[in-house]
């Protein structure tokens, strides 16, 4: 369970460098395919899920027993967990939006 938290986690972080951070702006591209792949947090953390599934499974952390069925799930979850993370919280904090139904 461990494992799984630390993935989740540095993938979350690394999405959200290269999604945000101001150091990346250079290589950021702002228009087409690409721009539009660095500005959404679901695309890109699904290809973080990928690379660092490939980077856990070759320092021999197993993550799961098949390595082609690991690299799916894994960048699923990912995908998932770094866009929740990415709509949970911002620079000021914890972002809640509730809307008031009538």
């Amino acid at each position: 369970m461990d494992k799984l938290l630390i993935f989740i986690l540095s993938c979350a972080g690394l999405t959200q460098i290269l999604c945000y951070a101001s150091i990346l702006n250079w290589f950021r591209p702002k228009t087409g395919f690409l721009g539009e792949l660095f500005s959404c947090s679901m695309c890109i953390g699904f290809h973080v899920g990928y690379l660092m599934f490939v980077l856990f499974w070759y320092s021999d952390v197993c993550l799961f027993p098949n390595f082609y069925i690991g690299i799916f799930v894994f960048s699923l979850i990912s995908s998932l967990c770094s866009y929740i993370l990415d709509k949970s919280f911002n620079d000021e904090g914890i972002m809640l939006n509730l809307k008031n139904k009538r």
